[in-house]
């Protein structure tokens, strides 16, 4: 039986940004549609019209920032694993983002090379409580 393959959205104003995460997601054997939106009502528009597995977010976007999608995605319900992309590493966004219900926190200058590993462990340990 084939694996279902995973949509995921990164969600960021930066076309580099954007570019280098979609590069690095396409080469997980387990991504098979990486979408883009550039700001919160892009994000919030396919959400609505697409079922995505995991969400990379920037904090900060123009107009609503990446926290306010957090907020409306813990609203909604929707139930996806958002993992917030930013340049602000310090604490008071990490426990404001976890307490959204951000599963992870990276830091844009550092951690790019774990978010493979993490999407990665995230699948395996669904796969095995299904």
């Amino acid at each position: 039986m084939q694996k279902e393959k995973l949509v995921v959205m990164v969600v960021d104003d930066s076309i580099a940004v954007a570019q280098r995460l979609t590069s690095i997601l396409y080469g997980m054997k387990s991504v098979g549609l990486v979408l883009h939106a550039a700001d919160y009502d892009k994000a919030m528009d396919l959400l609505n019209h697409c079922s995505v597995s995991f969400l990379l977010v920037d904090i900060n976007l123009p107009g609503k920032n990446g926290i306010e999608i957090l907020r409306s995605i813990e609203k909604t319900g929707y139930n996806a694993k958002v993992m917030m992309i930013s340049n602000q590493d310090n604490s008071y966004y990490r426990e404001i983002c976890a307490s959204l219900g951000a599963s992870y926190y990276f830091d844009k200058s550092d951690d790019f090379d774990k978010i493979p590993f993490i999407i990665s462990q995230l699948v395996q340990n669904a796969q095995a409580r299904a």
